[in-house]
């Protein structure tokens, strides 16, 4: 039962080298659909083990933290895994006519590999208990979500997935200084360590620079308003089984990021009250909720529909997460 955080990792990747030597898409798109509906299987395994017996924490290689790269599986980490491979498995099982329409067929083996990354990406950032590992897993799901939109049949697909490289890429230097600052203050980057040894710092300037540089980093990840310039064309010239897979789950990523961040790293409420960031954040989420749907009601186009329901959807959970501070999730 403990190797179940790795096996769902390394899974889909096993089955990533043998699709770049096939050529039939039928079969192809049996066996992703078989290695996803394995996953998803696996995650209610572990969700059942979680709920009821007790948490699952797995070190590489057997390198104990914080030394090693340690995975970690709660009621949390593993609520969102299901909705990660859920979406997946739903998308690929219901979209192979809309992939073989939309994907050409000459690159339909990369399509597929592309998808299995971005989902056992997409794994590792729920999963993983080191804010480095998750920046490496942040960029596999991010790379390969580049790739997927680029495969979109429309004559904007490729300029859309070029903007989002290059605001995913400056997304990656704002997180990737925020570690570093991270780690030059604690000299570790376990999640769990550095939460404890954060606070010996009484978090002067250069931590909560650090919180800041993060926060922007993910809310440009995960289009929160206004950093959400970048969606709507993707959405719109995104293969429709892509759009799809990134409305249920590319902001859901990001909330859960900021739920670990704030509450696991930075595991103290006061400077979210003492900086107004709680504050920011709310008006920012009333802002994004209000002018999103305004627009989304307007809007005739599905796609650029989803897109700016998904930064509704953010903003609802960024309100509720933010207002139920002082309650509930510092408990998580």
């Amino acid at each position: 039962m403990s190797q179940l955080p790795i096996l769902i990792l390394v899974l889909p990747m096993l089955l990533a080298p043998v699709l770049l030597i096939l050529r039939n898409v039928g079969i192809m798109h049996s066996l992703v659909t078989i290695v996803l509906f394995i996953n998803f299987f696996l995650t209610i395994i572990l969700f059942q083990h979680v709920s009821s017996v007790e948490n699952i924490l797995y070190e590489v290689g057997n390198w104990p933290a914080p030394f090693g790269i340690r995975l970690n599986a709660d009621i949390l980490s593993v609520f969102f895994l299901i909705i990660i491979n859920f979406m997946s498995l739903l998308c690929i099982a219901s979209g192979k006519n809309l992939i073989e329409e939309q994907v050409n067929k000459s690159t339909s083996n990369l399509f597929y590999v592309a998808w299995l990354l971005c989902t056992t990406g997409f794994s590792g950032i729920i999963l993983t208990d080191d804010i480095f590992n998750l920046f490496v897993f942040l960029e596999i799901s991010s790379l390969s979500s580049y790739f997927l939109v680029s495969q979109g049949n429309y004559k904007g697909s490729t300029v859309a997935a070029l903007q989002y490289l290059f605001i995913g890429s400056i997304a990656a230097v704002f997180i990737l200084l925020s570690i570093g600052i991270i780690y030059m203050q604690t000299g570790t980057l376990n999640m769990q360590d550095i939460s404890m040894k954060i606070s010996l710092v009484d978090y002067n300037n250069s931590v909560m620079l650090a919180l800041g540089l993060f926060l922007i980093g993910i809310g440009i990840k995960s289009a929160m308003f206004p950093l959400h310039g970048w969606i709507i064309k993707t959405y719109a010239y995104s293969p429709s089984v892509v759009t799809t897979f990134f409305s249920g789950t590319s902001t859901k990523i990001g909330i859960y990021i900021l739920i670990r961040i704030f509450f696991d790293v930075f595991n103290n409420i006061t400077p979210l009250q003492n900086y107004h960031l709680s504050e920011l954040i709310i008006y920012l989420s009333l802002f994004g909720i209000l002018i999103s749907t305004a627009y989304a009601i307007k809007q005739q186009e599905i796609k650029k529909m989803l897109a700016l329901s998904s930064i509704a959807q953010l903003g609802y959970i960024l309100l509720v997460a933010m207002l139920l501070i002082p309650e509930g999730l510092p408990h998580l």
